[in-house]
């Protein structure tokens, strides 16, 4: 079994099995002060074999650069059809990020940790009047 994760501003699932996301590959969050507000949609795409249909379980941690759990953790279950194939989850998350630094998302299928995301959560740089120091202007 295979699973994937993304990180986009939002994402919506379709009948046909497809995903469709908005700003799809967040990696960075800027933030001015903390906590942070930090809404999004995580996308998990599992691709199963033949050899791996019937029931699993999923969960999603989201942990800190210390290994605290920052989110709660989401855990769920879902079916591998006869002959495998694949499928997509989305979770809307909204939570209160308390500092800066990294964030991992961590998906587990069958307690195995099939795949991770990193978020940066950072403040953005300020540009100084002094940056402008020796330029001339007409």
């Amino acid at each position: 079994m295979k699973a994937k994760l993304i990180l986009a501003e939002s994402a919506t699932l379709h009948p046909d099995g497809t995903v469709s996301m908005l700003r799809a590959g967040i990696t960075r969050l800027w933030s001015a002060e903390v906590p942070i507000v930090f809404r999004a949609s995580l996308v998990v795409r599992i691709e199963a074999e033949a050899a791996e249909r019937g029931k699993n379980e999923f969960e999603i941690h989201c942990i800190n650069e210390d290994g605290k759990d920052q989110l709660s953790q989401i855990k769920g279950q879902f079916d591998s059809p006869k002959g495998g194939g694949d499928q997509q989850l989305i979770m809307a998350i909204q939570s209160k990020l308390s500092n800066f630094g990294l964030y991992q998302f961590n998906i587990l299928i069958n307690k195995l940790c099939l795949d991770s995301w990193n978020l940066i959560v950072a403040q953005p740089e300020v540009k100084h009047d002094d940056d402008d120091i020796g330029r001339t202007t007409n």
